[in-house]
């Protein structure tokens, strides 16, 4: 089964370079609306600026004292709260609580109270501001405590290869996939199991893949050489979704010319957390059947600059709608197709019967066809498909 992250990044970089054409190619998309498309599909997704929503089986927040709150701070957010420039904590009771705080040579203040975490300081504007429940970032101050929900229970349905659920390291997949509509081009995409790793303390399997691709933006004639690289960590299960924990995505974008401007080559790299876990059960449907989820995600973009982190929530209906045979370059498949509905695009995708490889995609918005992605040839642990 191609990992689900994967499907949406693919679609998510062709979605990525069509922005092209809404600035007329002058422009190079911007780190944060890369990876809010690639972390959350290909609609548009709206998120704030704020604090993570607490995973499940994160731990309580009594397990966590106010100096390891004020010592996170410090490391995620370093420009508010520089290391070395504290002074020592304090206790304070103020407006009925009673808090522990933690200042700052610049004149912010960090304060927790009663369970809550509290800021005053140039930042806030000099106004006293809560960031909500020491519990919503409890696995990102004490990971090794917080661990992903169990498993559904639901099994695979026959659209994809059970054996990857167990994510067998040293597995690959390498595709070439043809675009039309709002782009047009090439992918190559190469993906392999690399075996146990790590992810914010949660053992997981670290899933690769490398997306190549020369694409060009109809009607303004840009073509944008890209080099997507996405480390997604999962956890494996025994015939069912993986749980998908989290990954960390780079961007290389070459530089280009417009209207006899050179733009030049950009990096966007960024790190997206699953608050909790996800696990696409919608890949346990039958035909006929459909659910509707919502996915909560952080995103703390890095590159070309470190901004602060951005939580949303995107909710999708999917279908299985029926498991028809379709032609795509020529290539006959037997196939299961499924629809994912998102505020007024809608995206159809055919599925390899057994394995759960794309060969085909068609997105609209609107009744209106933004474009198409088909399998052109690939390999599936060595097999061609």
């Amino acid at each position: 089964m191609l990992p689900v992250s994967l499907a949406r990044t693919l679609l998510a970089t062709a979605s990525t370079l069509a922005l092209l054409s809404a600035c007329g190619g002058g422009d190079a998309p911007d780190a944060r609306s890369f990876a809010l498309r690639i972390a959350r599909g290909e609609g548009a997704a709206t998120g704030q600026l704020g604090p993570p929503t607490a995973p499940q089986g994160a731990p309580a927040a009594a397990a966590i004292s106010s100096a390891m709150v004020f010592n996170y701070a410090q490391t995620a957010f370093p420009t508010l709260f520089p290391a070395g420039t504290a002074a020592p904590d304090f206790s304070l009771f103020y407006e009925g609580k009673n808090f522990d705080v933690r200042g700052w040579a610049n004149g912010n203040f960090l304060g927790v109270a009663n369970g809550e975490i509290w800021g005053l300081g140039p930042y806030t504007g000099q106004v006293l501001t809560s960031f909500g429940p020491v519990s919503n970032y409890a696995c990102q101050i004490l990971p090794s405590s917080c661990e992903p929900p169990p498993p559904t229970g639901a099994a695979l349905n026959e659209c994809f290869d059970r054996a990857y659920s167990t994510l067998p390291t040293g597995f690959k997949m390498k595709l070439t996939y043809v675009h039309t509509g709002t782009i047009t081009g090439e992918q190559q995409v190469e993906t392999e199991i690399k075996g146990p790793a790590t992810f914010k303390g949660q053992s997981a399997v670290l899933v690769e893949s490398v997306i190549k691709g020369s694409t060009t933006v109809p009607g303004i004639g840009v073509t944008v050489n890209n080099t997507v690289t996405n480390k997604s960590y999962e956890v494996p299960t025994s015939n069912e979704p993986p749980l998908l924990l989290g990954g960390i995505t780079t961007s290389v974008m070459d530089g280009y010319v417009f209207m006899g401007v050179t733009v030049p080559a950009t990096t966007s790299a960024f790190e997206t957390v699953f608050n909790p876990a996800w696990q696409a059960t919608e890949y346990t449907l039958q035909p006929g059947q459909s659910v509707t989820r919502s996915q909560t995600s952080t995103t703390t973009v890095t590159a070309p600059q470190t901004l602060p982190p951005v939580t949303g929530t995107v909710t999708w209906n999917f279908k299985f709608e029926d498991k028809p045979t379709v032609t795509v370059q020529g290539k006959t498949y037997s196939t299961c197709r499924y629809s994912q509905t998102d505020g007024p695009d809608l995206t159809q995708t055919w599925y390899l019967l057994g394995k759960g490889v794309p060969v085909k995609s068609l997105t609209t918005r609107n009744g209106a066809t933004l474009g198409t992605m088909e399998l052109k040839s690939g390999t599936y642990n060595g097999v061609a498909l």
